[in-house]
């Protein structure tokens, strides 16, 4: 997605030059130690998951908050009997379009984005209506919700499926002392990481 802004291609770059993805390994380890095999190993497991879930007969995969993730993208081109949606902010959705437009990327007819922006609008309910079995990600979206808005976002997930919902979803551990996300390595890196891990639930709801 780095290619609309001549800044975005050099820092893509500068991750496949040797000197500079030093460099950047050096930033990681002083900041968020192991959070790119975090990104990794997360995003990883989720497609895993997300390929199980259509074995068992999910007909339709929507990625809620989807940003620059390239799942479907990827797996829309060699499972072109799923249906495959994307949900995001209006502004991430079209920097994401432009990106691939400009790429000279064709979105295949079984893939449709949808812009909703969540303090504001709920979700398009035309994504659930039609009965199809769903499976629906969230990967690296809750840890941004208050509880209130968590509860309140399955509750409206619940009531617009009209048939089978599975869910896959990303969350951040509380630890003993309060703190809700990585482990702080130090005193001045609160977002740092020892080992950086994901967490993972997978939800089936027979509506």
């Amino acid at each position: 997605m780095l290619s609309c802004a001549l800044v975005d291609r050099w820092l893509a770059a500068s991750a496949t030059t040797p000197v500079t993805r030093s460099l950047w390994r050096v930033v990681e380890r002083f900041t968020l130690p192991g959070i790119v095999a975090h990104y990794w190993n997360r995003k990883r497991a989720i497609e895993e998951r997300c390929r199980h879930a259509i074995a068992l007969g999910v007909q339709r995969v929507v990625i809620l908050g989807a940003g620059f993730g390239t799942l479907a993208m990827r797996l829309v081109r060699e499972m072109s009997g799923i249906d495959f949606v994307e949900i995001d902010h209006p502004a991430t959705q079209l920097a994401k379009t432009l990106a691939l437009a400009k790429a000279g990327e064709v979105s295949p007819k079984n893939l449709q984005y949808f812009v909703c922006n969540r303090a504001i609008e709920p979700i398009p309910p035309e994504v659930f209506g039609d009965g199809k079995t769903c499976l629906v990600i969230m990967e690296g979206l809750l840890m941004y919700l208050p509880p209130a808005e968590v509860a309140r976002l399955f509750d409206e997930l619940h009531k617009l499926a009209q048939g089978p919902l599975r869910i896959i979803f990303s969350f951040m551990a509380t630890w003993p002392d309060g703190h809700t996300g990585f482990p702080p390595i130090a005193g001045w890196s609160s977002a740092g990481s020892r080992g950086a891990r994901s967490h993972f639930c997978g939800h089936f709801h027979p509506s």
